[in-house]
Formats: C-alpha cells, sequence, structure tokens
C-alpha cells in the first residue's frame, strides 16, 4: 500500500511555466484538473483527511510557488 488514494500518469509536464491546478473533494470523490483538464479522478475512503502541499526539486534547482489557494469547507 502506498497510502495514496489515488495516482496518475497523464500529468503533463509542469517545468518552467505557470500551472493552474484545481483539487475539489464532493463526499468522497477527489477531481484533479490541471489547466481545465481533468487528470485525476478517486474515491477517497476516508471522510477526514489532511490537506498537504508537496513537490520534488529536481536537484535542488526547481522552484515551487503556491498562490492564491482558496480552501472552502462545507
Amino acid at each position: 500500500d502506498t497510502g495514496y488514494a489515488s495516482t496518475s500518469t497523464a500529468i503533463p509536464a509542469l517545468r518552467n511555466a505557470t500551472n493552474h491546478v484545481d483539487v475539489t473533494v464532493s463526499g468522497t470523490t477527489l477531481t484533479v484538473k490541471i489547466a481545465g483538464t481533468q487528470v485525476l479522478t478517486a474515491t477517497l475512503g476516508l471522510t477526514t483527511g489532511r490537506l498537504v502541499f508537496s513537490a520534488g526539486t529536481g536537484g535542488a534547482t526547481d522552484r515551487h510557488v503556491i498562490t492564491n489557494a482558496a480552501i472552502t469547507i462545507g
């Protein structure tokens, strides 16, 4: 068990660009869109959890910035 609800190989190249990512949870359905294209949908087995942002550095040369995050509960 990887500990992940789901993974995807449909993620486009994200380097050297600003990328708009939408993450939506409705009930137990998780949907992820990148630039308006759905790249992941999964059924979550839990009703509680944590929101986590994670990134790899690509050899300590990449920069990861999250701006305009909007989190709505309820």
